[in-house]
């Protein structure tokens, strides 16, 4: 067998950061639904790619040790630079699954993160892992796992097995895989003008395959063309990991547990009626057409009473991360989508925003409880934000003191890297211990704040020059635009809106306060 066990190495992983697997994160999903949060110890990423969360994590974590394995070394080396840059150790491993997973010198861990890894290797791989984590994850640990779901994934099976036909038996091996990726989308965007029968009994296939040629190239190389694609189920994940005596607990997705916007009222009411948990968790998998889960288990674990939870509630912080906005907020879920109205979401945003610090969830329902506005109302609008993304979890005074060295290297070192490149498209935020999408222009512009600019506006102009010099092409709302005049305007367009959230940047400690 060949070193890489048919996992596609000729093309490089995006450098996407997740936030649903930072321990701050995780910890707030664990308390909402009623359990303890990770006990103190290190964590490990088993496959990270190019380690963007792995090294975000670990910069606004630095009481927890992060290891990692990735058998790609380009990815390996990404990750490493970005914890030097951080000023953090590297413990990061480039070895296979079989070599990582059998080391004998590694610690016990607290939380282990497998994301986008499980669906796409081999059996053998999937036993490896899940020995590995009956042997190394503590007593309480946390397991963060995702994967593909049937449920969602089943009528997509044909057109992915076309695509990788196309690619390994029509293409010549010297072809990069990015290109020949691109050829396989042609051929099967011919086979539907053809008019296929399958289609016809899955309609939806139209549309995947339309999403499928909107995506990044490398994405989609990793997605599709492996040699392993495993298209799995709860059930499933609850029989392998057994052995590790795991619980699963919630869904790292905070949108996932509210079911005005993923199930029916009946649904709700089937639900309710199943005994069985593996049953429950799968039918609703079922209703909801779920493609992908986002797991939490822990092993062991502890499910706080009541009144345990609802001081664990009350005692966790929040922080606003959306820049103002005239547009609604909206809660998408698998069934409806759900607008949050000024009077539900407003007083709550409105505290948050006259607050220096991120507050607790406690402090919020002492200061907004009212007889327009009666305290389980009050919390009914808090949850919703969360699942919205425009609220997100917080971390105490301490921590974020203890980040703030950290990420503040991290992040001049992405700035300066956005000079000439605009891969990791976030910067490093102490306040919510993982990252926040921004764009290179915004990277730009912190830069130049930090470096003295009084504002955005101020540096517009000479960043819009050293854009015209250098020959770059802007892409802005999605369009490429030519260097000159067009370009120094969208410039300038950007400027005025990274200002106007320049209070919420400063909050989350991406800028220095004024």
């Amino acid at each position: 067998m060949n070193w890489n066990e048919g996992y596609v190495t000729d093309v490089a992983y995006t450098h996407g950061c997740y936030p649903e697997f930072s321990p701050t994160r995780i910890d707030q999903a664990l308390t909402l639904a009623g359990h303890a949060p990770i006990p103190p110890g290190p964590c490990c990423e088993l496959g990270f790619g190019q380690g963007v969360s792995l090294a975000f994590h670990a910069a606004t974590h630095p009481d927890r040790a992060f290891h990692g394995n990735d058998f790609m070394p380009q990815h390996v080396q990404h990750a490493s630079t970005l914890l030097a840059a951080a000023g953090l150790e590297s413990r990061l491993r480039c070895e296979s699954f079989t070599d990582y997973c059998q080391r004998t010198d590694l610690p016990d861990f607290a939380l282990i993160v497998l994301h986008g890894v499980w669906s796409w290797v081999s059996e053998a791989n999937r036993q490896l892992i899940a020995d590995f984590v009956r042997r190394k994850l503590m007593p309480g640990g946390v397991l963060y796992v995702s994967y593909n779901i049937s449920a969602g994934w089943a009528s997509m099976i044909p057109l992915r097995d076309l695509l990788a036909m196309h690619v390994h038996r029509t293409q010549a091996p010297s072809l990069p895989t990015s290109a020949r990726i691109k050829q396989a989308l042609a051929f099967a965007d011919k086979v539907f003008a053809a008019d296929p029968i399958a289609a016809n009994h899955a309609p939806i296939l139209k549309k995947r395959l339309e999403g499928l040629q909107a995506q990044d190239p490398q994405y989609l190389t990793h997605e599709f063309l492996n040699d392993d694609w495993h298209i799995g189920s709860f059930e499933g994940m609850h029989r392998m990991l057994q052995p590790a005596q795991m619980r699963y607990c919630t869904s790292a997705m905070l949108v996932e547990g509210l079911p005005s916007v993923q199930l029916t009222t009946e649904q709700r009411s089937v639900l309710a009626d199943i005994a069985d948990p593996v049953l429950r968790e799968s039918t609703r998998d079922f209703f909801t057409a779920q493609p992908f889960r986002r797991d939490l288990w822990v092993r062991g674990g502890t499910t706080l009473s009541r009144a345990d939870q609802t001081r664990a509630v009350q005692s966790l912080r929040i922080q606003w991360v959306q820049p103002p906005s005239d547009e609604p907020i909206k809660v998408r879920g698998a069934r409806s989508e759900a607008t949050l109205s000024e009077p539900f979401s407003g007083p709550i945003l409105r505290a948050l925003q006259a607050r220096h610090a991120p507050p607790t969830i406690g402090e919020l329902l002492s200061q907004l409880d009212s007889p327009g506005f009666p305290r389980k109302q009050v919390f009914d609008a808090i949850t919703m934000l969360l699942a919205s993304g425009c609220v997100v979890a917080a971390r105490d005074a301490p921590q974020v003191d203890a980040a703030k060295p950290h990420a503040e290297r991290l992040n001049r070192y992405l700035m300066d890297r956005a000079d000439s490149h605009a891969e990791v498209a976030h910067l490093v935020s102490p306040v919510t211990g993982t990252g926040i999408e921004q764009s290179r222009l915004n990277q730009l512009f912190t830069a130049a704040i930090v470096a003295g600019a009084p504002s955005a506006g101020a540096a517009a102009e000479s960043l819009a020059q050293r854009l015209a010099q250098s020959g770059e092409r802007l892409i802005h709302e999605g369009k490429t635009i030519e260097p000159g005049i067009e370009t120094t305007k969208a410039i300038a367009k950007h400027a005025l809106a990274y200002d106007a959230a320049r209070p919420t940047y400063i909050s989350l400690g991406l800028l220095p306060a004024a």
